[in-house]
């Protein structure tokens, strides 16, 4: 008798347990893709999805690439300014003292920092809205609010986790060796 003959239920166990991971293998390169269709706009990337979304034509698509690079500059001076007024702002709770006159004056100067950052990202995409064609622009208006939500959504994944509030998260490591 032969070794198949004699092990006709494994080979058939065998073959089917291939059959069926082909076809898991199958299915979750299927629903990928239609995932990946479904929701074009790339988390972190959302000057990519208005290129695809708009269908900017080469010239369009570099000069909003400048307009990125462009915006991307004034951010980042805008918002390391207006961490340091922040940190100005929250180091008024170390001292004592303090009039509520020095609070809303920190309070201000933090709020205008975020009031800058909104009229710099306004006026970046009104630039990007003004090259579009009209049928362009309709689209525009049309995407606009889901571009501006994810970018408020940050980064994919989101902010790492915080400790619970009533602890202080883990002791730091030790660098010098183990404790004495």
């Amino acid at each position: 008798m032969s070794y198949l003959q004699k092990n006709k239920w494994a080979v058939l166990a065998f073959v089917l347990l291939v059959l069926m991971n082909l076809g898991m293998l199958t299915a979750f390169w299927y629903f990928n893709q239609r995932d990946n269709e479904r929701k074009p706009l790339v988390e972190g990337n959302p000057i990519q999805f208005l290129i695809v979304s708009l269908q900017l034509d080469s010239l369009q698509q570099e000069q909003v690439i400048l307009l990125r690079d462009e915006h991307r500059s004034q951010v980042g001076e805008v918002r390391e300014k207006n961490r340091e007024a922040k940190d100005a702002f929250f180091a008024l709770l170390q001292q004592h003292g303090i009039t509520d006159e020095q609070v809303e004056k920190a309070a201000t100067t933090a709020a205008q920092y975020d009031r800058e950052l909104s009229l710099i990202t306004f006026r970046h995409f009104q630039k990007i809205r003004a090259l579009c064609r009209p049928d362009q622009q309709q689209k525009f208006d049309s995407l606009i609010n889901e571009v501006l939500h994810t970018l408020a959504q940050g980064p994919a994944g989101g902010p790492p986790p915080r400790p619970p509030i009533d602890r202080q998260g883990p002791p730091p490591p030790h660098r010098d060796g183990p404790p004495q």
